[in-house]
């Protein structure tokens, strides 16, 4: 996947995105996918990260190979978002949806307006 054998983040990542770009991704779910997985191998934010270890970049690589795969985020991380909590998420279980957190939100803010009207 690497063309080069330097560990600088930003051109992993670069390399990473190029890779999901070669297989069917979008520029933007490229880009998403490489930044997220990279922050997942690191444990860092990228601006706090300078080089991938050895052990980091054959993490990294191996995600980013599994995601051309179509594999989604949640189940390579093991983490899904939902509201304000972080779920533990594997292929076993399904992905908390962005539709499903607007109906929780709708239906607070109706029980709360209820709660008001009482």
């Amino acid at each position: 996947m690497l063309e080069n054998n330097s560990f600088d983040v930003y051109k992993i990542v670069k390399s990473g995105t190029d890779f999901l770009l070669r297989h069917g991704f979008d520029s933007r779910q490229a880009n998403i996918s490489s930044t997220i997985l990279a922050e997942y191998c690191l444990h860092a934010p990228l601006y706090m990260a300078q080089n991938f270890t050895v052990d980091q970049l054959d993490k990294f690589t191996e995600l980013i190979v599994k995601r051309s795969e179509f594999v989604p985020l949640q189940h390579l991380t093991g983490i899904a978002h939902f509201r304000y909590l972080q779920l533990a998420c594997n292929k076993n279980v399904f992905i908390p949806r962005p539709e499903t957190e607007m109906i929780i939100d709708e239906v607070i803010d109706y029980c709360n307006n209820a709660k008001k009207d009482k």
